[in-house]
């Protein structure tokens, strides 16, 4: 088992297999912890840790994550997209494709627009019309979203 994860707004990406490991927020400020519990892994902030939220949810308990659900962790100005593998079946980020960013219609799912970089959100949102609160956004490729106001700031 191992816990794959993708920094959404740098395209660096690794993986963790020997646990209980720890990783930093920014400038090392206090992060979070993973420890195996069952068959997934569970996510632990340090009680220092500050805007430390999982998918768009402000966190201050453990957050078990599920094998092959992947979920989003921000720590402060750091948003990472992680997932419980095999370590061998890598199929959640097979179509990742940094720096594109999908945004996303949330009662329907219907893409709104693609974006080069996370940098041209902004601007789309206004030349469409729309606020933050109307669109879920996703990395390109991630089978996943997260409500576009949980990140906006980071953007």
């Amino acid at each position: 088992m191992q816990l794959e994860w993708i920094h959404c707004l740098s395209g660096r990406h690794g993986s963790i297999s020997a646990f209980p490991a720890e990783m930093l927020a920014e400038k090392g400020a206090p992060g979070v912890a993973f420890r195996r519990s069952g068959a997934g892994i569970k996510i632990s902030p340090d009680f220092r840790a500050k805007n430390i939220s999982v998918d768009g949810k402000p966190t201050l308990a453990s957050v078990y994550l599920e094998p092959g659900v992947p979920a989003f962790l921000r720590m402060g100005k750091i948003l990472l997209a992680l997932c419980v593998t095999d370590g061998e079946n890598n199929t959640w980020a097979a179509h990742y494709r940094f720096p594109l960013w999908t945004l996303f219609e949330p009662e329907t799912f219907e893409p709104i627009a693609t974006v080069r970089t996370p940098a041209e959100i902004a601007r789309t949102l206004k030349n469409k019309k729309l606020r933050p609160e109307d669109c879920l956004a996703a990395p390109y490729g991630l089978t996943m979203t997260i409500p576009l106001p949980q990140i906006f700031d980071l953007l």
